[in-house]
């Protein structure tokens, strides 16, 4: 068996945002945005096993990620969100070529709010399960509102720059971006749920180490 140097472990890691970043592009747009959502949720689900330490480089990352796709097929409940973004997206640029600019500026705002809400969607999918409500998430990204505001502004930003030619780039990049937003949305998670009361003693035990570091957990 490999020892886990620090080596193996960068380049295991660098592999998992490798593979994730094809998957997820790849996937995208084969599917013509339909699967996004899906897969969207299965690579978070490989980033869970990251932070939870349960990862292994060795267990086959795109047999995990298609397994995971086929099973989080149930998320394309969603996609009726996912076509309203899109239909902004077009909204955003008529309105830019008529000289709309208020209605550009509302459709911005609006569209970056669906985009976060696609991933704090994802979130509770693999951090809490099936049983939660549209209003949950809502107050779960309002409750941190700093990061909330964060990852809105970069929705934003993301949304006006993007080009075609990015998605180059996104191959290569786009599991590390993922992944920092999930490390974000789980800590507005487990802080929601610390506050609602639903944090159990037994949860807590289970938090990734470095969490527990961080917050002094014992």
């Amino acid at each position: 068996m490999i020892n886990e140097t620090k080596m193996y472990k960068i380049l295991s890691f660098v592999h998992l945002i490798f593979i994730t970043s094809i998957f997820l592009v790849i996937i995208t747009i084969v599917s013509c945005g339909i699967l996004f959502l899906p897969a969207l949720t299965s690579v978070f689900y490989l980033g869970k096993e990251l932070m939870f330490g349960n990862y292994n480089v060795f267990d086959g990352i795109f047999k995990i990620l298609f397994k995971k796709l086929k099973y989080y097929i149930y998320m394309l409940r969603f996609l009726p969100v996912g076509v309203l973004f899109v239909l902004q997206c077009l909204g955003i640029y008529i309105a830019a070529l008529q000289g709309m600019y208020i209605l550009q500026v509302f459709l911005l705002s609006t569209g970056a709010f669906l985009l976060v809400y696609h991933f704090y969607i994802c979130g509770y999918e693999v951090f809490i399960g099936k049983e939660y409500t549209w209003f949950q998430v809502i107050l779960t990204m309002f409750y941190k509102i700093s990061y909330f505001l964060t990852l809105w502004i970069l929705a934003i930003l993301a949304i006006v720059f993007f080009q075609l030619s990015s998605i180059k780039y996104l191959l290569i990049t786009s599991g590390i971006i993922v992944l920092a937003i999930e490390i974000v949305i789980f800590l507005a998670l487990i802080s929601f749920k610390k506050v609602s009361g639903l944090l159990k003693d037994d949860d807590e035990n289970e938090l990734p180490e470095w969490y527990k570091k961080i917050n002094n957990i014992n």
